[in-house]
């Protein structure tokens, strides 16, 4: 922020030279212009006007009416000289109010001047003081912050609930196929006062439901997707879509947000049409692009990490990176971190890696991704929103069937990059 700074009490010459050097300026130009017209008197107003008011705009109150009376008696000098007194009065009199406007003028914008300078005073002070408080502030929510992390990283590192979120994640995750979108649409009205949704599968250029809740009958029908340009716009973009809070507050448009998602090898979106208008915040419509982009991963998760697929439930490198990537960005914006998991064999043969894969898919909870280490070394193993106990107790249970393997826990949270998280679990 830009601080005006205090200004140093002009000195008495310096003042003493910018009447001087106006002075002798507009004498040359009452010279050059008028000179048979000393002093402009026969102008309304006078230029000679400007002497004071420059000098009391600069210099306050005193000094504008010191120039003001310098200006006037020069005006007098000039014009009647060193003559009679009589001369003096009758000049004095004929032109009172040109020369009372000239100690006026400088009083006037000097006193403007003193009153521009205390408000600009205050409100350098003020403005100091703002700044101190939005520092502090700023300090106290990072504290605050800081705390609410370490207690989430405690809390998991004793595999207790994380937040209500966890919860309400693990609950959709096992959900049927006809079951689940309606869940959704219930975890979004009780943890984000989503009060009023619809999920859409998208086929060609229709929408057809799957799910609503609370919603008005044009969004428990199909719809063409030219019918809602904020879909239209939310699937270009892959992003959500959110209507302007004038246009909402207007109550013209169809819906409030539009949120694309993808499950599998279908594709639709998610439409908000009602909420309150106090929920109306980018932080609520983060959370809910939290919970919808979560329950489809795991979900497409939980099949890719099942014993009978061919893979043996395997993901490759960068899906893996792709969903450790997220973990963070989860962390970080949710303060809802994830653990891992290393298990490194003594002796890399293929059937010994073969059988830790075996032993791992068994021990493994319904929810976690594993990806092979490089040259078939071990496993890692990624637990979204579990504790460290969750990750202990996996351990052991792989160890009761594989005595000789190495186990290392790592909690995924914090500002790294997963680049180098991935190191720091190849190193452990």
């Amino acid at each position: 922020m830009l601080k005006p700074s205090n200004p140093q009490p002009p000195s008495f010459l310096q003042i003493l030279r910018d009447i001087v050097l106006i002075g002798l300026l507009l004498a040359g130009l009452n010279a050059v212009i008028s000179p048979a017209d000393r002093g402009w008197l026969l102008q309304n107003p006078t230029p000679w006007l400007l002497l004071p008011t420059l000098i009391g705009l600069r210099y306050g109150v005193w000094s504008g009416c010191v120039s003001g009376v310098l200006t006037a008696g020069g005006m007098v000098l000039a014009n009647i000289g060193s003559g009679e007194k009589d001369l003096l009065v009758e000049f004095a009199d004929a032109h009172a109010i040109t020369l009372v406007a000239l100690v006026l003028a400088g009083f006037i914008c000097g006193e403007a001047r003193e009153l521009s300078w205390r408000k600009s005073r205050e409100w350098t002070e003020n403005g100091k003081w703002l700044e101190s408080e939005s520092k502090r502030l700023r300090a106290e929510s990072q504290l605050a912050r800081q705390a609410r992390h370490q207690i989430q990283e405690r809390l998991a590192m004793w595999n207790a609930p994380l937040a209500c979120l966890d919860d309400d994640l693990r609950r959709l995750i096992p959900m049927p196929e006809t079951e689940v979108y309606e869940g959704l649409l219930r975890t979004l009205y009780s943890t984000c006062q989503v009060t009023s949704s619809a999920i859409f599968r998208r086929s060609g250029s229709e929408l057809l439901p799957l799910a609503s809740l609370h919603t008005s009958e044009r969004f428990k029908s199909p719809m063409g997707l030219a019918d809602l340009p904020m879909a239209v716009h939310a699937i270009e973009t892959g992003e959500l879509v959110t209507l302007d809070v004038a246009a909402a507050e207007s109550g013209d448009a169809a819906c409030l947000a539009v949120l694309p998602w993808d499950a599998h090898d279908t594709h639709g979106v998610l439409i908000i049409e009602d909420m309150p208008m106090s929920e109306f915040t980018w932080s609520v419509f983060e959370r809910v692009e939290l919970i919808v982009r979560w329950t489809f991963m795991l979900r497409e998760l939980r099949l890719a990490t099942a014993a009978e697929l061919r893979s043996g439930g395997l993901l490759p490198q960068g899906d893996f990176l792709a969903l450790l990537s997220r973990s963070l960005e989860t962390a970080r914006d949710h303060l809802l971190p994830s653990s891992s998991l290393t298990l490194r064999l003594a002796d890399s043969k293929s059937t010994t890696f073969g059988e830790l894969v075996k032993a791992t898919s068994v021990a493994a909870p319904e929810i976690c991704a594993m990806t092979a280490m490089p040259g078939d070394a071990g496993l890692v193993v990624l637990l979204p929103f579990a504790g460290d106990a969750a990750a202990e107790a996996m351990a052991q249970a792989v160890r009761h069937s594989i005595p000789d393997v190495r186990a290392a826990r790592y909690t995924i949270a914090g500002a790294e990059r997963p680049e180098v998280i991935w190191g720091r679990l190849l190193q452990g």
